[in-house]
C-alpha cells in the first residue's frame, strides 16, 4: 500500500508595471529557492498583455522572484529581486516596477551680449525609446539655463516657445538631441537679433 503525501501548494502572481504601462508583455520571471519540504524549485513564467505572470502549484516556502534581463527592453532598468512567501491555498501578489532609464538635458541659451536670456520656455518633444510620447517644458533662469531632468532615454527635438522670445530676436531653430542613460547633455541655443538694412539717399 503506497500512501502519497501531496505537497501543500499555493500561487504567486507577478504584476509588472512601467510608466505608461508599455512593454509589459513577454517578460520572463523566475521563481527559485528551496521549498519547505526541502526541494529545489526553479520555475519560469512569462507576463501576458496585462503584465501578469502566474506561478501555479508552487510548494509552500519562501522564494526569490528574479526578472530575466534578456527579456527587458533596453530602455528600462531591470527590476530588483524580490522575496515572496507561498502559503497553502493562497495567491501571493508581487508588484514589480521597471523604471525607465533616464538622463538630463541642459539648454544654454545665448544671445548677443547674453541679454534677454531669462524666462524663455523650451519644449522637449518626441517619442522615448520606451515608446512614450514626451512633451516637457522648461524655462530659462537668469543665466539662460533651462534643465530637463529625469527624461526617458530617446531622441527628441528641443523647440523654443516663440511666445516667450523677446521682441527683436529671431526664434531659434528646432534642435535634435539624444538623451542617454545617466548623462547630462549640454546644448547651446542661439537667438539671433533681427536685423534690417538702412538705405540713405543723398540729394
Amino acid at each position: 500500500e503506497n500512501i502519497l503525501n501531496n505537497e501543500q501548494t499555493g500561487t504567486v502572481q507577478v504584476h509588472k508595471k512601467t510608466d505608461g504601462m508599455t512593454n509589459i508583455e513577454g517578460i520572463r520571471f523566475i521563481l527559485s529557492g528551496t521549498s519547505d519540504t526541502g526541494r529545489e524549485i526553479n520555475i519560469p513564467a512569462i507576463t501576458d498583455k496585462d503584465g501578469i505572470a502566474k506561478f501555479e502549484n508552487v510548494p509552500i516556502g519562501t522564494y526569490t522572484i528574479t526578472e530575466d534581463g534578456s527579456t527587458v527592453p533596453a530602455a528600462y532598468l531591470v527590476a530588483n529581486e524580490q522575496t515572496v512567501t507561498v502559503e497553502y491555498n493562497t495567491t501571493a501578489e508581487v508588484k514589480v516596477t521597471n523604471e525607465e532609464k533616464t538622463g538630463s538635458i541642459k539648454v544654454q541659451k545665448r544671445t548677443e551680449g547674453q541679454k534677454n536670456v531669462e524666462g524663455i520656455t523650451f519644449y522637449l518633444k518626441g517619442t522615448s525609446d520606451s515608446g512614450r510620447e514626451i512633451n516637457i517644458p522648461a524655462t530659462t533662469d537668469k543665466d539662460g539655463v533651462a534643465v530637463f531632468e529625469n527624461v526617458p532615454v530617446g531622441t527628441y527635438k528641443i523647440i523654443e516657445d516663440k511666445e516667450t522670445v523677446p521682441y527683436g530676436y529671431l526664434v531659434a531653430d528646432e534642435k535634435e538631441v539624444k538623451v542617454e542613460y545617466a548623462q547630462t547633455i549640454d546644448e547651446n541655443i542661439l537667438n539671433n537679433e533681427q536685423t534690417g538694412t538702412v538705405q540713405v539717399h543723398k540729394k
